[in-house]
């Protein structure tokens, strides 16, 4: 697990919770399923500071829990009922994880 910032306290977030990430910018937005977290860091630091096997980079800009997908398609993944996108570059890794053909 790990602590971020919410208002002037720290939550403790567990990693399986995760849904997925998503860059903006300077922040890494971390979607949970009781709420979203900003973490101001790159999504690359964030990924290598956590480094947590079921999260993985899908995308420039996102990263998911393989665990909580629920459908894998050619261009994109859903999680949680949001369709985050897959970059050519990520998809034989992803499928590789997952155990796709």
């Amino acid at each position: 697990s790990i602590f971020l910032k919410q208002g002037t306290s720290f939550q403790k977030v567990k990693f399986e919770d995760i849904l997925y990430l998503e860059s903006e910018n300077v922040y890494v937005v971390i979607y949970t399923a009781t709420g979203k977290f900003m973490v101001r860091n790159t999504l690359q630091n964030f990924l290598e500071m956590i480094n947590h096997p079921s999260i993985f980079r899908i995308h420039r800009s996102f990263a998911v829990n393989v665990t909580h997908l629920t459908a894998i398609n050619t261009d994109d993944v859903v999680v949680a009922g949001r369709n985050v996108p897959i970059a050519k570059t990520y998809k034989d890794d992803l499928f590789r994880v997952v155990k796709l053909g």
